[in-house]
């Protein structure tokens, strides 16, 4: 992609010290490139968040992806927030309209998609892990699919507050998993994104679980899915909540239909190529 004094920038803001890894720009510009849109995303690493969307309102960026840890603070820096992202209470995309910065939220458009391929939603008993701006999202969106959500958090004020802003139930801790029986287990916390850690859920919650995911988007099967696996459920890796979550993205700066196919490809090819070393 040639890049002119007329293409238009956007880029994702995070922190993803030590490695400032992210597959966020890559899966966008493939995206963009196949769509033939003249647009290019970067990755920022901002030191202060108000500053950075000042820059991007000021340098007029069509629009910025937000993660950890800036979803549930970012909120303050923007001009509207959609209702979707206002109920939800965090928000991972930006879209600079006319110097308007709107908020949004498709995390959980893409973790109840990322579901729905390998399963029906419809009254299924859910345990969510985390209570942060992803569990967030991931509650909101089952929820919304009409599953019967339970939310177990290592905070018990703010797993409690996040089911009671949700419609949820609160659970209990993390190890507490498999006392609401789950028929779908969902990791929503950042625990094993090291490589090293496991969620420290008992195995007898494969028992009722058929179906895991964890949202931490890696090549290969973390820990838990490892277990999942061994146990006989369907283990759903992150990268496909991320790409799906990314498409309404794409779709919603660009107008045009997301190359969903082109997008996962860019991200499975960058992954495994960090993940080889090259």
């Amino acid at each position: 992609m040639i890049i002119t004094a007329t293409t238009r920038v956007g880029g994702s803001i995070g922190h993803w010290s030590p490695s400032r890894r992210t597959t966020s720009p890559i899966m966008n510009n493939a995206a963009f490139e196949e769509l033939g849109v003249d647009l290019r995303w970067f990755a920022f690493e901002p030191a202060d968040l108000g500053q950075a969307m000042a820059a991007a309102r000021a340098l007029n960026f069509v629009g910025v992806t937000v993660t950890r840890p800036f979803k549930e603070q970012v909120a303050s820096f923007v001009d509207s927030l959609d209702p979707t992202a206002a109920e939800i209470g965090a928000v991972n995309l930006v879209h600079n309209s006319g110097g308007r910065l709107t908020g949004y939220n498709s995390d959980w458009i893409g973790a109840a998609e990322a579901l729905k391929e390998k399963c029906d939603l419809d009254g299924q008993r859910v345990a969510v892990l985390g209570s942060g701006g992803a569990a967030r999202a991931v509650v909101f969106g089952l929820v919304r699919s009409n599953c019967d959500v339970h939310v177990f958090a290592r905070s018990e004020a703010r797993g409690r507050a996040l089911a009671g802003d949700l419609g949820a139930a609160y659970g209990g801790q993390i190890p507490d998993a498999a006392s609401a029986r789950p028929q779908i287990l969902v990791n929503a916390t950042s625990i094993g994104n090291d490589l090293t850690s496991d969620v420290p859920v008992p195995d007898s919650v494969f028992g009722t679980a058929s179906v895991v995911m964890d949202i931490i988007a890696r090549p290969g099967r973390s820990q838990l899915l490892d277990r999942a696996a061994a146990a006989g459920a369907e283990a759903i890796g992150g990268i496909r909540m991320l790409v799906l979550q990314a498409a309404f993205n794409v779709e919603m700066l660009t107008g045009m239909k997301a190359p969903v196919q082109v997008m996962q490809q860019a991200v499975e090819h960058a992954m495994a190529s960090a993940s080889a070393g090259r």
